[in-house]
Order: C-alpha cells, then sequence, then structure tokens
C-alpha cells in the first residue's frame, strides 16, 4: 500500500465524518449556572432591606451556531438538612416542576429559544425575610398536590435542576444553598445528592414506609434471637 493509497483513504475518511463534524461544532450545549448576585440573586419586594430573596438559575447554550429549541427547565428533587449535630436529610415530597423563565409571563407553556452564546434566567426558590419562609417559585400560580413552602427548621438545601432541549442533550446539576443566620440565601454552590444512608422520606407515604419496614426490620431480628 503506497502513501497516495493511504492519503487518498484519510481523505475520503475525512469526507465522510464531516457532516457528522460539522453538526457537532453546530448544535447547542445547555449548560446550568448558579450566582450570589444579580441577576441570579435579588432582593424583590424590597422595604427597608426587608422583602423576598429570589434565587435563579441561568440557562446558558454555550454552541457556536444553532439555537437551543423549546428549552426548559425543571426542579425534580429536594432535599432538606436537618438542624442536627449528626448529618440527616429529608427527601422534600416534590414532583418534577417546571420553572418560570423570566422572559415570559406566567403561563404553561415555559419553553424558550436560546440563541448560541446566550442565556436566560428561571425563578427558582424565594426566602421571605418577613414571614421566614423559604418556598420553590411557583410558575403559573396553579395548585401543585405537595407543598412549595419549607419551614426554618431547615436551612440547608439541595435541588436537582435539569434542562433540556428539543436538539440538545440534557443538563442536569444539584445546587446546594443555605439560608444564612442572616436571613440570607448563601454559600450557592454546585453539589450533589446527599448519600442514600443519611435520606429519610418527607412526603407522608414515605414515612409510613420508612415506619413500616423498620417495624419488619425488627420483627426480624427478634425471630432470629435466640
Amino acid at each position: 500500500m503506497t502513501v497516495g493509497t493511504l492519503a487518498l483513504g484519510a481523505i475520503a475518511l475525512f469526507v465522510a465524518f464531516l457532516p457528522t463534524l460539522q453538526e457537532r461544532y453546530r448544535q447547542p450545549r445547555l449548560k446550568i449556572r448558579f450566582g450570589t448576585t444579580e441577576p441570579h440573586l435579588r432582593l424583590v419586594n424590597e422595604d427597608y432591606f426587608h422583602g423576598d430573596v429570589l434565587m435563579r438559575v441561568e440557562v446558558a447554550n454555550d454552541g457556536r451556531r444553532l439555537d437551543a429549541r423549546e428549552t426548559r427547565i425543571r426542579v425534580t428533587e429536594w432535599w432538606s438538612r436537618l438542624n442536627e449535630p449528626i448529618e440527616r436529610w429529608v427527601h422534600k415530597d416534590i414532583d418534577p416542576m417546571a420553572l418560570r423563565w423570566v422572559s415570559l409571563p406566567k403561563g404553561p407553556s415555559q419553553f424558550v429559544e436560546i440563541p448560541a452564546k446566550s442565556h436566560d434566567f428561571a425563578d427558582l426558590v424565594t426566602f421571605s425575610t418577613t414571614r421566614v419562609e423559604t418556598s420553590l417559585c411557583n410558575p403559573d400560580d396553579g395548585e401543585r398536590p405537595f407543598h412549595l413552602k419549607c419551614d426554618l427548621g431547615y436551612r440547608t438545601h439541595r435541588l436537582e435542576i435539569v434542562a433540556t432541549a428539543s436538539n440538545a442533550a440534557a443538563a442536569r446539576t444539584v445546587v446546594q444553598f443555605e439560608v444564612s443566620q442572616d436571613d440570607w440565601i448563601d454559600n450557592i454552590t454546585e453539589s450533589s445528592p446527599p448519600p442514600s444512608d443519611l435520606i429519610q422520606e418527607g412526603g407522608f407515604v414515605g414515612i409510613l414506609a420508612q415506619a413500616k419496614a423498620r417495624q419488619a426490620r425488627a420483627r426480624a431480628q427478634q425471630t432470629e434471637e435466640p
């Protein structure tokens, strides 16, 4: 096999893969980001430095050419850490819920087009400094079969966020934040789900299921004892 033959084979292989390479070069790439200042974090309904601390999630299209079409953002999981010396997390009872894009009015059709090298924001969490409550942001004011609010017994939270588009791979991350003693959303970092052995269910049905499992284990141990 001559050098010329090898060169022709390499050129043919390159030409065959060129459309795939071009498509990958142009396709959108979703990236989820958070921040600690405006516009990621805002004080709204402000009255003498009291009001609602609004935490937002940013979704960016880091692709080079194409818009990210029909882009949606959802919160899918919520874990809250108990304020105890021993680390324990409560798996909050929520369903996957779409978030409201700040570029759209409240309503059921929550998807946007994000151009290449651009971004949009979605409302994620509010903390009321007057009522001392942490809540997920309701995208359409509709009722949900779960609680959007969390009492102050929990100051550290982790939320799983998923962004999707019709022409891009999904982006997924877990964000951790704290409600500080100064009544502010603080220490916002990218994280991961808590270890499974440190999680207890927060929904009524889940609590019953865990209680039944503990009873079953206790009965099994009693049976095994001589």
